[in-house]
């Protein structure tokens, strides 16, 4: 059991500052942000509360003096029925649905944690995947590392599993604590807020279990359809001897170039920015908008995906074989 864990354990030790520092970072600085905007909001409470108490009295005093008017004519119990109503309706919608408004707001609030570190996965991801197999190669403990009963295919399937499964699991539980702390500051300005019934509104407007739950499947897809990408970026890092970046980057701007020149089409880029971008920048967007485990569906029943995989499984082969047959001094 230990040469799985220990495989894994390492991958802190080395991204120590991209799993667990830069995480802490981002949630210590928008808890600060969040807290922040709470005490300058509350300081603009008062006034917004004159203002609509005088746009309610306002509401109020011209339909009193309409109503009056009404009643000189004749037929006055009908007319003055008609009227009521209509000083009603208007007064409904004059006045805004406050609850309604909170409820949307919570909504919203609910899903901006995981779509601020969801984009964060992704700069991490690409940032892994591409130092992974590099670093020990640079600063010379690759000697160490071969040492040790891991074969070099459970420690490029190791880095493969952090990548699809850690990663987002850490951006999840940051999401999911930044969460809290929203609901926990939404709360306490309730409660501090003088409003009958404040509290239990914003009770009942979060749904951080069922946003929580939504978004695993959305991280889990969201992993998934990149290893394509993931499995080229590793490869890279198994092979380059200077610059991973650029030699993950150059073969296929050359790629496009050729395809270009060539047969003036430009099918490579679309099936590279397909994998990159998450099938398209409008539906990458739509998943962390629009958090479900049918995204997760999605991804298993194209048929792009399963090929994709067949790159994957290529480039990480690829990669385990130059672990092995490759050595620097």
């Amino acid at each position: 059991m230990q040469q799985f864990i220990l495989p894994i354990k390492r991958e802190f030790w080395e991204h120590s500052a991209a799993f667990i520092r830069t995480p802490i970072i981002v949630f210590v600085l928008l808890s600060l942000a969040v807290f922040a905007a709470v005490v300058l909001g509350s300081k603009a409470v008062p006034t917004m509360d004159i203002e609509y108490q005088r746009s309610i009295s306002g509401n109020t005093r011209a339909a009193s003096e309409a109503n009056e008017k009404v009643r000189a004519f004749e037929y006055s119990d009908l007319v003055v029925g008609q009227s009521n109503d209509a000083a009603d309706e208007k007064n409904v919608e004059g006045i805004p649905s406050i609850a309604g408004g909170i409820s949307k707001a919570t909504t919203i609030v609910a899903n901006v944690p995981y779509i601020i570190f969801g984009s964060l996965l992704f700069i991490i991801l690409f940032s892994y995947a591409l130092s992974c197999l590099f670093a020990d190669r640079k600063d010379g403990s690759i000697l160490f590392w071969k040492s040790l009963p891991v074969s070099e295919t459970q420690n490029v399937s190791t880095k493969l599993f952090v990548a699809v499964f850690v990663l987002p699991a850490i951006a999840w539980l940051a999401a999911l604590l930044l969460s809290v702390v929203i609901l926990c500051v939404a709360l306490l300005a309730a409660l501090f807020s003088g409003q009958d019934g404040a509290v239990s509104l914003v009770i009942q407007s979060q749904s951080i279990v069922g946003t929580a739950w939504r978004y695993i499947g959305t991280f889990l897809a969201i992993s998934f359809w990149f290893l394509p990408v993931l499995g080229w970026l590793i490869f890279a890092s198994s092979t380059a001897k200077k610059s991973p970046f650029l030699f993950a980057a150059l073969p296929p701007i050359v790629l496009m170039m050729v395809e270009h020149t060539l047969l003036n089409s430009h099918y490579f880029i679309k099936v590279f920015m397909h994998f990159s971008l998450g099938m398209d920048p409008v539906q990458c967007t739509l998943m962390l908008l629009q958090p479900d485990w049918g995204n997760l569906a999605m991804v298993f029943s194209s048929t792009t995906f399963w090929l994709g995989i067949l790159f994957a499984a290529g480039f990480s082969y690829g990669a385990i074989w130059m672990r092995e047959n490759r050595y620097e001094r």
